[in-house]
């Protein structure tokens, strides 16, 4: 351990001390955040709608819930300085904790998966350390979910992660989670990796400096793949120490020991002693790596720890509110185009309609102003919709044949009104000229036209009945025929009629415009035009025939006629101009209430999204603007630093020249300084040890040519062979299935390995070869990252053995090519981690 014991106190002291004033800071800030999400629910509870104001408190809750819940926990334990160690599951967390804590190897599995279901928590150097349930496990006695759960919450609250790799593989699955919770909260790490080669830094055991350096290449690849996994997910200054943690719990385990392996346990504390099994597990550079990132910048970590947390809670809130307000985005749209539709089949509303109609008293302003407000764009529709230009074509079609029955009724009239020199009173004109019931009843057709066609653009359930167009009081020029009586009489006659016909209109454009909204209005009031326009034409008349006489008789009838029709004709044109307007209001009076609500919906969503969006940017303002410490990786590089300066000035002594800082850190973090040793007696065993490790080792021969000979019996080749003939020879073939295995064409059954990227398959066939004595030297790629690329044969007598690329090497060609060799063998073997079924077991 770091010798300055008294250091690392003082360095936990101050980050519990500088850590409780940060709590308290943040406490503060957090109050604040919750009274701006109180007033949001509020606004959004009184504009809004129930549902969204009940979504937007529940989530409310939960973030005051959740980062409360945080700060909680952090005070917690706040007392010390805490350390979570983190990782897959069998990949010696457990051990490797229980090294700190010279533990007797209780805690640790006996090789049983999701052996740790809860946090064990152990006192080390005035530190509080952490050893948490493994991930990508099974879920042998509780669910997966509920132990990755119990891990986040632990890796949440530490203030440095010891990050735990094995050399069996590294899966993605893994770095996922890394980058899910480590990078989430800012979290400093550390990365180790448990070499699990038993020869590795043994130098007892290898006295070969070429098998020394053989097996640290291979922990070296190890290395290099978590390196690069690591700054994939922006964690490469991620510092990476390879250990042998079993040797080190044996070197450091309290006793008795009750851990697995006790013989073992034993024998090599008694063999190769404690000082020895110690160093050799090159368990004291973690150790001292870990003090001195404490005591160079402990402060600095539990700083950042705390506002990292809180920054990675705030930002994971906001970015789930920014996803829930987009999640908005369609309902908004959905909302304003029915908007939209309305006002294209209605029009755009005058602002007679938008006061009258769709603004309630209490409103400040009308829905549709205050709705383009918020939108930021007005509605473009024109004033006149689409209702409005169907409404009026109807009219005019439908009404065109009565208007052409009444002008030719006026004709017939006029006509006969001149002939046979009389008066005709108003009564007898309009009820011959407008005939009521057939215009009534064409109103009614169009309405019912206009419902269908309202119903289809605005699907409306009830549309309003049609004007009712009887009892209207309907007036007339009374007209005079006795146009070729006595000059002076008939022109009396006729200026007497005319000033008739025009008190006559007098009095009834008082009742008409009365009932102007009132059905029997319509032709009143248009009717009343007609007269007046009679009237006019009678005293033009009589005057013109005083003076002039029987010659000017036709010309008088014909201006009476065209002054007749022209009366008609604006009697229409009125009553199809009241009708359209009629429809506008009636259609505006049915529809506003639901238009209004629609536009207080729209208007609620839109500033609902904008009170998101307000929160949204303030929580990631507090986020930015929390104060920023030290980098962690600039924390763990000065560690680094003192370490290796501390290793060169501790074990370089005596040697020439300096050491290069590459291979100084090959020595110190992967262990390398073995590779050169000569200070370790060799332990040679005696003779007695040789006769039965090698009586052994051809016992194991014999039971590997056995179980070979038993998978495959040679003398069974000529059926196979002629079996294999048959099915060629028939509609499938079995060619494809050879020819998936490209490597190979010959006719031996093909024994095909399958499993994880480094899980031993290449060294298993490669020791299958060499015991079976036909091994031929050539180069089989082995090695710590997935290094088999394709499916590579290699004969053995009768059969052909078949090496794979591995599973969960985050390459999907390789599983693809894996997958396609085992489609031609006639034999799999799938080959396991010590930790069986990992990650994910699909493939099996």
């Amino acid at each position: 351990m770091h010798e300055d014991v008294g250091a690392l106190e003082i360095a936990v002291a101050r980050a519990v001390d500088q850590g409780a004033r940060e709590l308290d800071s943040l406490d503060r800030t957090i109050e604040s955040l919750s009274e701006e999400f109180d007033r949001v629910v509020d606004s959004v509870a009184v504009h809004g709608s129930a549902a969204d104001a009940d979504i937007l408190r529940e989530s409310a809750l939960e973030f005051e819930r959740s980062i409360r819940s945080h700060l909680i926990r952090q005070r917690k334990v706040l007392s010390t300085f805490n350390i979570a160690f983190f990782g897959r599951t069998g990949a010696g967390k457990s051990t490797l904790l229980s090294a700190f804590g010279r533990l007797d190897g209780g805690f640790v599995s006996p090789g049983e998966s999701d052996w740790t279901t809860d946090v064990t928590e152990i006192e080390w150097a005035g530190c509080r350390l952490w050893d948490t349930p493994g991930i990508n496990g099974w879920g042998r006695t509780r669910k997966r979910s509920e132990l990755e759960r119990v891990a986040r919450e632990a890796v949440e609250v530490s203030d440095l992660v010891i990050l735990c790799f094995d050399t069996q593989s590294q899966q993605p699955s893994e770095f996922a989670k890394v980058a899910e919770w480590i990078r989430e909260f800012g979290k400093p790490s550390i990365a180790v990796v448990n070499v699990r080669n038993l020869r590795w830094r043994h130098p007892a055991k290898v006295p070969s400096d070429n098998a020394r350096r053989a097996l640290s290449r291979t922990v070296r690849e190890h290395v290099a793949n978590v390196r690069a996994e690591l700054s994939n997910i922006a964690l490469g200054g991620t510092p990476v120490v390879a250990i042998h943690s079993r040797r080190a719990l044996f070197a450091r385990a309290a006793t008795p020991f009750t851990g697995p392996s006790e013989s073992n346990f034993m024998t090599e504390r008694e063999k190769f002693g404690v000082e020895y099994l110690t160093r050799w597990s090159n368990f004291s550079v973690l150790e001292d790596l870990v003090v001195a990132s404490i005591v160079s910048g402990g402060h600095d970590l539990r700083l950042r720890s705390l506002r990292e947390g809180v920054r990675g809670i705030l930002n994971s809130r906001a970015l789930e509110l920014e996803h829930q307000s987009r999640g908005m985005a369609p309902r908004i749209e959905e909302t304003e185009q029915t908007i939209a539709g309305l006002f294209d089949t209605l029009g755009y509303p005058h602002e007679k309609t938008r006061q009258e109609i769709l603004r309630a008293q209490e409103d400040k302003d009308d829905p549709v102003t205050t709705l383009e407000l918020l939108r930021g764009a007005p509605f473009t529709s024109p004033t006149t919709g689409r209702l409005d230009r169907h409404v009026a074509h109807l009219l005019r079609s439908h009404l065109a044949a009565p208007r052409a029955d009444s002008i030719a009724e006026s004709d017939r009239l006029l006509a006969d009104a001149f002939d046979k020199k009389v008066v005709l009173n108003e009564l007898g004109f309009n009820e011959t000229v407008y005939n009521l019931e057939k215009i009534q009843a064409t109103v009614k057709e169009v309405w019912s036209q206009k419902a269908e066609f309202l119903s289809r653009d605005v699907t409306l359930s009830v549309f309003g009945a049609a004007p009712d167009l009887s009892g209207s009081e309907l007036d007339s020029a009374s007209l005079n025929g006795a146009a070729g009586r006595v000059k002076l009489s008939m022109a009396r006659l006729m200026r007497a009629t005319g000033v008739a016909a025009g008190a006559g209109a007098g009095v009834l454009m008082v009742p008409g415009v009365a009932n102007m909204w009132n059905p029997a209005g319509w032709v009143a009031t248009s009717a009343s035009v007609a007269l007046r326009l009679a009237a006019e034409a009678g005293k033009y008349a009589g005057n013109k025939i005083e003076h002039l006489g029987e010659r000017e008789k036709a010309q008088a009838r014909s201006e009476a006629l065209a002054s007749s029709r022209r009366a008609v004709d604006r009697t229409f044109d009125r009553m199809e101009e009241d009708l359209r307007e009629r429809s506008r209001q009636s259609t505006w009076d049915l529809v506003g209430p639901d238009l209004r609500a629609l536009l207080l919906d729209a208007i609620a969503l839109r500033e609902q999204q904008a009170a998101l969006e307000r929160l949204v940017g303030r929580l990631r303002h507090i986020a930015s603007t929390l104060p920023v410490s030290p980098s962690a990786e600039a924390t763990l590089a000065r560690a680094q630093s003192e370490v290796l300066d501390n290793y060169a000035e501790s074990r370089s002594k005596g040697q020439d020249g300096e050491v290069a800082v590459e291979t100084l850190g090959q020595r110190v973090w992967l262990g390398e300084d073995w590779i050169e040793d000569a200070s370790t007696a060799i332990d040679v065993e005696n003779s007695v040890h040789h006769t039965i490790f090698a009586d052994r080792a051809d016992i194991d021969r014999e039971k590997l040519r056995g179980i070979l000979e038993r998978m495959w019996d040679p003398r069974s080749l000529g059926r196979v062979t002629a079996m294999n003939a048959r099915i060629c020879a028939g509609p499938l073939s079995v060619a494809t299935a050879e020819e998936s295995i490209p490597p190979c064409d010959c006719s031996r059954p093909k024994i095909v390995f399958l499993g994880d990227y480094s899980s031993g398959k290449s060294s298993l066939i490669k020791r299958i070869l060499i015991e079976s004595g036909e091994f031929d030297s050539v180069d089989m790629p082995i090695g710590g990252g997935p290094v088999t690329v394709a499916a590579r044969a290699y004969h053995l007598g009768n059969v052909c053995l078949v090496d794979t690329p591995g599973f969960q090497s985050g390459n999907s060609e390789h599983n693809a090519l894996a997958l396609q060799a085992a489609a031609g063998a006639a034999l799999v073997v799938f080959v396991f981690h010590v930790n069986l079924l990992i990650g994910e077991p699909s493939r099996v």
